[in-house]
């Protein structure tokens, strides 16, 4: 197949394996259609139970979780003082939005399939840690 610049066809596990699934943003090192500022984008395969070991914000970028398949439960915080809220993907195509700033954390009971999407893409250096909400406070 000829090559069409500025197009670029692929595997979402494959193109994501150097960058912990995440296989489009201002991380991917070749000059790709993958390459952008504007956007990162994940695929999020789990096939047995998962849990996060503590929870992270982004400073400046907004991120989305749609679920495909399976179930999902984040924990949000938006500040140390504040409650954690859960809140479950259970049904294809739903949904969960978080700000800059917003502590999350994910627990998935069963395997599933989520599109994990944040923008701008700023990469790792745009992280926070904090607490870990699935343990006893």
């Amino acid at each position: 197949m000829n090559r069409l610049s500025g197009v670029h066809r692929g595997d979402a596990i494959a193109d994501g394996k150097n960058h912990n699934q995440w296989f489009i943003g201002c991380f991917v090192n070749r000059s790709s259609a993958r390459r952008t500022r504007a956007v990162e984008v994940k695929l999020s395969v789990h096939r047995k139970p998962f849990c996060e070991p503590g929870s992270t914000a982004n400073r400046t970028s907004t991120s989305m979780a749609l679920l495909i398949s399976g179930k999902c439960t984040y924990k949000f915080r938006g500040s140390k003082r504040s409650k954690w809220r859960t809140i479950t993907l259970s049904k294809p195509w739903q949904y969960v939005i978080w700000s800059p700033g917003v502590f999350h954390s994910l627990r998935v009971p069963t395997s599933s399939k989520m599109v994990v999407l944040r923008w701008p893409s700023k990469g790792s250096g745009d992280k926070i840690r904090g607490t870990n909400p699935w343990s006893p406070e």
